[in-house]
């Protein structure tokens, strides 16, 4: 989870991918910090840029 001001600038995948840019489509939702509960949610497209393998 993130808090309000924070992003991702890079992360791991669970599926391994040949090097490339992938269309995408992330979800992102909005929590109540205080409950954790959702508050609302929304999706926004993504290209995810694999520059090379781990193994």
């Amino acid at each position: 989870m993130l808090k309000a001001g924070q992003h991702l600038e890079e992360d791991y995948l669970d599926k391994e991918l040949e090097k490339g840019e992938y269309d995408a489509t992330a979800v992102i939702a909005a929590l109540d910090p205080d409950t954790g509960a959702e508050m609302t949610d929304f999706t926004e497209n993504i290209t995810i840029v694999v520059k090379n393998k781990l193994f």
